[in-house]
Parts: structure tokens; C-alpha cells; sequence
């Protein structure tokens, strides 16, 4: 989810790639119109907690490898 305004409608895609409009209700509330569904967020985004209790957390990216440096 993109950092919206409150208010705002906004497309969101779910885990199978269904598009629903969702919009932030107020700053760490949002809604999901086809889902009938509304969640809270934490401050960083990483973690959606759900009104029927679904938690989904965003897992960190890896870092990238480290370059290779050629050794002459």
C-alpha cells in the first residue's frame, strides 16, 4: 500500500491479484472495500493486522552480495 491521505481511495492488490479499493479511514487505519474488511498498520508498514485477526508481516530484503573486487 502506497502512503495514501486519509480518505483517499486507492487500488490495492491482494496475495492472488485481485484489485480492491481501499483507502486509509485515519493515519494507521485502513479499509478494504471487497473484502468488507478493515486492518490497522504499524507506524514502518511492515505489519497489517486484520479485523478477523489475520496478521501478515512484510519480511526484510536481503541485502545484496557484496561486489567482487578483481585482483590484479
Amino acid at each position: 500500500m502506497t502512503k495514501a491521505r486519509p480518505g483517499r481511495p486507492d487500488i490495492l492488490v491482494n496475495a492472488v491479484g485481485e484489485p480492491s479499493r481501499g483507502w486509509v479511514d485515519y493515519p494507521g487505519r485502513l479499509w478494504i472495500a471487497r473484502a468488507n474488511l478493515g486492518a490497522i498498520y504499524s507506524p514502518d508498514g511492515m505489519t497489517i493486522q486484520f479485523d478477523n485477526g489475520t496478521i501478515w508481516q512484510r519480511a526484510p530484503e536481503a541485502p545484496p552480495p557484496p561486489l567482487r573486487r578483481r585482483r590484479r
